[in-house]
């Protein structure tokens, strides 16, 4: 294998996550950051906020 091919191996098992995850352990921190700006925000009261997360799961199958 070569240096860079390792490099790249070492890369991942450090990123990500076991078996049967869906996302690595860096996206998954970008998202979850993202999601708490998104649901923490100074715009919408605290109901209308969870009202949009709730429409925008059901919108794309993800029922709560």
């Amino acid at each position: 294998m070569t240096h860079h091919k390792k490099q790249l191996v070492k890369r991942y098992k450090m990123t990500s996550r076991k078996e049967g995850d869906m996302l690595p352990r860096k996206q998954e921190r970008a998202f979850d950051e993202f999601q708490a700006s998104a649901r923490n925000n100074d715009v919408l009261d605290p109901n209308m906020t969870l009202l949009f997360h709730l429409a925008a799961a059901m919108a794309v199958g993800c029922y709560p």
